[in-house]
């Protein structure tokens, strides 16, 4: 499947999602959607060809985010999913916490051809919305099962994204309070 297929399937989810090519080494963006980009600020042409990292704010990044879990799953290419949380920063310059999930989409024979990315802004979320979608979307994914199927990759991948925002939403506003604190402070000097 190519590309521009797959940027079909992502088109119209109400979730941020994002499609890298696995067979690329700086696993450049090959497409953004919409929620993507309200999210983020960015134009779905202003990330294509980017690496997402892009969203980790230069410097900052080193200090705020630990990236070791996302180096072993790129090191790894049997490993098919990773979910991990994220300091990551709007084109405005605003800081958010990324609750990211990536999934390793494989051809016919197996091997990686693309990933997706769902990215949930854990700082806009609702606890008690969040905690109503956990038992509902715990339902949906065992439906889903081990499904070969594009579409339900995508949809797992979606749905693992919010999947445990809920218990992440305290932690998430703890940090995100510290990273406006160091921005702060930072721009007092």
């Amino acid at each position: 499947m190519d590309h521009k297929t797959l940027r079909q399937l992502i088109e119209h989810r109400s979730v941020a999602l994002t499609i890298a090519d696995a067979r690329d080494p700086e696993l450049r963006l090959l497409a953004a959607n919409n929620p993507f980009e309200a999210m983020t600020g960015y134009l779905e042409s202003e990330c294509i060809g980017q690496n997402c990292r892009f969203l980790q704010g230069g410097e900052n990044a080193v200090k705020l985010n630990d990236t070791d879990r996302l180096h072993k799953f790129f090191d790894n290419p049997s490993d098919n999913f990773i979910r991990h949380r994220l300091v990551n920063f709007r084109k405005d310059g605003s800081a958010f916490i990324n609750l990211l999930t990536m999934t390793r989409l494989r051809d016919v024979q197996g091997k990686p051809t693309f990933i997706l990315g769902s990215q949930f802004d854990l700082g806009q979320a609702d606890v008690e919305e969040l905690k109503s979608y956990e038992s509902r979307l715990n339902e949906k994914l065992n439906s889903i099962g081990k499904s070969d199927r594009l579409e339900d990759s995508i949809h797992k991948g979606t749905l693992f994204a919010l999947s445990d925002a809920a218990s992440a939403i305290v932690s998430a506003r703890a940090k995100l309070l510290e990273v406006n604190e160091l921005s702060d402070s930072s721009r007092a000097f």
